[in-house]
């Protein structure tokens, strides 16, 4: 975004719990004392107060994790599915198209396949097939002989579908994570950790978290207790890893058994038998050896396996998961770096025109954004409304209008002539409840908090938009969503070192509901003349001194701004976050600033850290 149009974002330092800090200070050794003031105040602003509690966060194990047969339906489910091992029966897994969906019937497939159960699997077509399960899917996959349909992250609103089922015969087990409708779907079970009336212990769990829970428990049943065999080992420790996947790539709060998940998940990649991950590694030019992070699911394995779905079909996903060859698994994960690289083409073209549309209908003036554009490619307007989500800090609903690009194959009775829509979500704003309210308007509509999809006629687009800022207008009153930055404390760049910034590593993964800790330093000044850096001229150098201590700094897509960073006469104050810097042999630590002001006392706003993780 040129600066012209750049939208000042409202810097929030947050103040720490004076009792919550306290608290942590006093636990006993072996838990927090070792760790610095600032990291203390990190656990205290994401509301930990308790010894248990920072274990479980700082150091999280396997045993944090809660018995899956506390998960309601789970025994059903496993009931039905030996019932089908034994008759010799189809089970056909119905998974979605997306990270989430895919690693979930990955697992389950892994699963099923050493029961030696007779079982296929099914990912839907994004533009051809849509979200969910409908009536259809259940017509299909008993024409096609399946006995027993088993979904991975859906269903859960499927109450059509549902009923088709028990007209038909077959049994229909749902597993799903997303929020459930005020009608649940008549399944023969239904597994879901929130599920109305129910008491597991954690609800936040992805679809692939809930997939991986159902295999657990099926080995349990299969070894007779907790304690699995060597080869049930080696499909859970897969399944755990790819349920690490799902977890970050769905965006699921970073709390609880999610972190257990995604910690003891990522531990060993390299040690496992599973060809498709670590091929998938190679590909982005990740070095098993040294791990797998959080960050690293996000940015670099998460976008190449939701292409897929976005350009072609998700189902290669899948493929790349289960194959035990490394022959195949390597072809898959090149061809979905290819899909990659032409989803990022084809996102650029998209988000050039829908910020055009931003401009040109004053969209960023309004509480909530809702856009659409003809033609636009239906698999990445959901990465368009992360990246305006991004840039305004408003819920933002975008629409894809047919015809669609390549869209031979995608016209079909099921797709023809709908608009297809993805929303993201901002400021709290309730994405399901806010389609909900319009579903007279609306095919389709599906999701969670954080995202969401929806499909309809092209005609309805104007009276949804009139709608849904209505809704938004309800919700955020005369307080309208603007971008903003949450600082978690300020910090003297003097105090700076490479083992604060390893004590700070302590809190990964980061993700939802445990950002990524950001800093604010002020009275700071520049030194000599900044620099415009990077191959498209895109990121700004800059050495920043403070007292006598200096420190090289990089601005990443911020040259435009240059001029305002030297407008403060060498002055400046900035959000930052600290990184360790490694070259010929030697390290020292640098800053990445993702944000500034030309100024030695910043303009901030202070707010309560409960205010953060409650809200988050």
């Amino acid at each position: 975004m040129a600066d012209s149009t750049r939208v000042p974002k409202k810097w929030r330092v947050l103040q720490v719990d004076a009792r919550r800090l306290e608290a942590l200070r006093g636990i006993g050794r072996g838990t927090a004392t070792d760790l610095p003031e600032v990291v203390l105040t990190m656990l205290a602003n994401r509301g930990l107060k308790e010894a248990t509690e920072v274990r479980r966060f700082i150091d999280p194990k396997p045993s944090d994790m809660h018995s899956p047969a506390l998960l309601p339906g789970v025994e059903q489910v496993i009931d039905r599915l030996l019932l089908a091992r034994d008759r010799q029966e189809e089970i056909v897994l119905h998974g979605d198209y997306d990270t989430d969906g895919c690693t979930g019937t990955s697992i389950l497939l892994l699963a099923l396949r050493q029961l030696e159960a007779k079982v296929r699997f099914h990912i839907p077509h994004r533009t051809r097939d849509g979200y969910g399960l409908k009536p259809s899917d259940i017509v299909d996959h008993a024409a096609a002989g399946s006995k027993v349909i088993l979904t991975i992250d859906c269903g859960i609103t499927a109450v059509s579908a549902a009923q088709k089922a028990k007209e038909l015969g077959v049994s229909l087990l749902i597993t799903d994570h997303h929020q459930p409708g005020p009608e649940l779907p008549p399944a023969e079970a239904l597994v879901h950790p929130g599920l109305p009336g129910t008491t597991y212990p954690f609800a936040q769990l992805c679809g692939a978290g809930v997939a991986f829970k159902v295999a657990w428990a099926l080995a349990m049943r299969i070894c007779g207790g907790e304690k699995v065999d060597d080869t049930w080992r080696s499909i859970l420790l897969q399944g755990l890893a790819l349920a690490a996947l799902g977890t970050v790539a769905d965006h699921m709060p970073l709390l609880d058994e999610n972190r257990a998940i995604i910690c003891c998940g990522l531990k060993n990649v390299h040690k496992l038998s599973n060809p498709g991950l670590l091929a998938l590694m190679e590909v982005a030019q990740m070095d098993p050896l040294g791990g797998l992070k959080s960050e690293d699911i996000a940015f670099k394995l998460a976008p190449r396996l939701n292409a897929a779905g976005r350009m072609d079909c998700a189902r290669m996903v899948v493929e790349l998961f289960t194959t035990k060859q490394n022959g195949p698994a390597r072809s898959i994960a090149q061809m979905l770096d290819k899909y990659n690289k032409s989803r990022q083409l084809v996102e650029r073209e998209v988000l050039d025109a829908a910020n055009q549309l931003v401009q040109e209908e004053g969209l960023a003036t309004r509480p909530v954004m809702v856009l659409w554009g003809k033609g636009w490619h239906p698999g990445v307007v959901g990465i368009v409304a992360s990246r305006l989500v991004d840039a305004w800090h408003r819920p933002v609903f975008i629409a894809a209008v047919p015809p669609f690009p390549d869209s031979g194959e995608a016209d079909s009775a099921e797709t023809e002539g709908w608009a297809l829509g993805s929303a993201r979500g901002a400021g709290g704003f309730p994405l399901p409840e806010a389609l909900a309210q319009a579903k007279d308007l609306l095919v389709s509509h599906g999701g969670h908090k954080a995202a969401a999809g929806f499909k309809l006629l092209p005609e309805n687009l104007p009276a949804l938009r009139d709608r849904l800022e209505k809704a938004g207008t309800d919700f955020f009153g005369d307080n309208s969503p603007r971008p903003d930055i949450r600082l978690d404390a300020e910090i003297a760049i003097q105090g700076l070192s490479e083992g604060l910034v390893r004590d700070l590593g302590r809190l990964e993964p980061y993700g939802n509901t445990n950002r990524k800790p950001l800093f604010l330093a002020s009275g700071l000044k520049i030194e000599g003349e900044p620099r415009i850096v990077g191959k498209d001229a895109r990121h700004l150098q800059v050495v920043l001194r403070q007292g006598p201590t200096k420190v090289r700094a990089i601005a990443f897509r911020m040259a435009d701004r240059l001029e305002e960073l030297q407008s403060g006469g060498g002055a400046l104050s900035i959000a930052f976050r600290p990184n360790i810097n490694e070259f010929g042999g030697r390290s020292e630590v640098q800053v990445q600033i993702e944000d500034f002001q030309p100024r030695s006392n910043p303009d901030v706003e202070f707010v309560p850290a409960e205010k953060y993780w409650k809200d988050e």
